[in-house]
């Protein structure tokens, strides 16, 4: 469930290996939904979030080199 892989990337998360980019409209939702996990009515952009957080750990991609 959600709440279970979200707990997976908790760690990364916490330590501050995950950044949002302040200047793009979606940021402000996202950090609602983010702040109701996962209670809030959405979070429709929280569970990409997380899988793209995992994949991250599983392939060890390097988004830098975007």
């Amino acid at each position: 469930d959600k709440f279970t892989r979200a707990q997976n990337v908790l760690a990364q998360i916490e330590s501050g290996l995950v950044h949002l980019p302040r200047h793009l409209a979606f940021t402000k939702d996202l950090l609602g939904e983010l702040a109701m996990f996962p209670n809030g009515v959405n979070d429709d952009q929280v569970d990409p979030l997380i899988d793209a957080i995992s994949d991250n750990l599983v392939t060890g991609y390097n988004i830098s080199a975007w």
